[in-house]
């Protein structure tokens, strides 16, 4: 005969003692997980403040690494960028950028960010002055636009800027103290004077009460003199008016004519140029909006820091341009550029650039440029050879 062995019943206890266990070891499990995280978040926090500082930082994941491959000339590029928005912000005019060195993080999203250090100089022949600045951009190469985001432009402190800006602190906040006991003063000093301004103010309200009459008086004389004066002007305008009506309705209907005529070729430039090229129409009505002639000599010019702008845009293009293509173009040269939009402003570049050999390429940008908070962000929507025919007269 076979006994049957039978197992111990498992009490409610036994679960709930399992069930506590699972529970304390989950929690520390979490626990050192999420330690392990926040040390990690701290450490990458801690080493972007020391980047700008520091000349060698560890190569390890999701921290800044030393730069020294420098083939497409992209930080020198970016450093132009980012300190022609810093003169349009500031209102001066550093040029001869000279990097000293750069930093750079690569995160998952394929999303850098560079730390850049570098000299200029004063556009002034006269002062010597060269500083120090620092820049933080913010790129994300993507497979068909590029975004560049300019984070800050600052002038590099030095030890003892940064004391003094310490002592500066500690003197405002004894300052403020000592306004904050001034005003509570001042307040019960109005207090008082309100108290016997009341009283003052109603002895005043008697006598004004005197001199409204007269006033009301007088001013109906000075309205029947004012619509006698109104008449006689409207009598002179409606004489002249009656002069040459026909020619007001001549000169009227010739500019509907030139602007409906000139407003037609507009738009079959925009399309056979697919918006790179647009000719000059001074009598259609183009809003912002729509594309319109920005930079083409020379006939339609722009200032120096305009033309610096665009010129630094063609090079960050080219530049991206050279590292998705593995090309090396270099020399840019604006030829025209068209813009368009209301604030937030896009461009439509056409440059030349060169290779070593000295053959010059006619390229095609088009740049989208935000509104500054402060500095402008950048989208650099697509490079290209310029096409022989217009790419929209190609049958798909």
């Amino acid at each position: 005969m076979e006994q049957a062995v039978h197992s111990r019943p498992v009490s409610e206890e036994d679960d709930e003692a399992l069930s506590t266990t699972k529970k304390l070891k989950s929690e520390e499990k979490y626990k050192e997980h999420s330690e392990e995280e926040m040390q990690k978040q701290h450490e990458f926090d801690s080493t972007e403040e020391k980047a700008l500082e520091c000349s060698q930082v560890s190569e390890d994941t999701n921290k800044y690494t030393l730069v020294t491959d420098c083939r497409f000339k992209l930080p020198h590029y970016l450093t132009e960028f980012a300190l022609a928005e810093f003169n349009a912000n500031q209102k001066v005019m550093y040029e001869k950028v000279n990097v000293l060195e750069t930093m750079k993080s690569l995160n998952v999203n394929e999303v850098t960010t560079y730390l850049i250090t570098f000299e200029a100089s004063l556009s002034d022949e006269t002062s010597n002055n060269v500083q120090t600045l620092q820049t933080k951009i913010i790129m994300s190469l993507l497979d068909y636009t590029t975004k560049i985001d300019v984070k800050f432009v600052r002038i590099k402190l030095s030890e003892f800027d940064v004391n003094e800006e310490e002592d500066s602190r500690e003197k405002l906040s004894e300052s403020n103290e000592e306004e904050d006991s001034k005003e509570k003063l001042s307040a019960s000093n109005e207090e008082e004077d309100s108290e016997v301004s009341e009283s003052n103010t109603e002895d005043s309200e008697a006598s004004e009460s005197d001199t409204e009459d007269s006033e009301e008086l007088f001013d109906s004389d000075e309205q029947d003199t004012e619509s006698d004066k109104k008449d006689s002007e409207q009598e002179k305008l409606s004489e002249f008016e009656e002069d040459d009506p026909k020619e007001e309705k001549l000169s009227d209907s010739d500019d509907d004519e030139l602007c409906s005529y000139e407003m037609k070729q507009y738009l079959i430039d925009v399309e056979k140029s697919d918006g790179f090229e647009v000719g000059n129409y001074p009598h259609a009505k183009i809003p912002c909006c729509m594309i319109r002639r920005y930079y083409d000599p020379p006939g339609r010019t722009q200032s120096t820091t305009n033309l610096n702008r665009l010129v630094y845009l063609s090079r960050l293009a080219i530049c991206i341009y050279n590292m998705k293509e593995d090309t090396y173009f270099d020399n840019v040269k604006v030829l025209k550029a068209m813009a368009f939009g209301c604030g937030c402003t896009n461009y439509n570049i056409t440059f030349e650039a060169s290779l070593c050999d000295g053959d010059h390429v006619t390229f095609q940008t088009s740049i989208y440029r935000s509104v500054p908070l402060p500095y402008r962000n950048i989208e650099i929507r697509f490079v290209r050879i310029k096409p022989s025919i217009n790419p929209k007269d190609i049958s798909t």
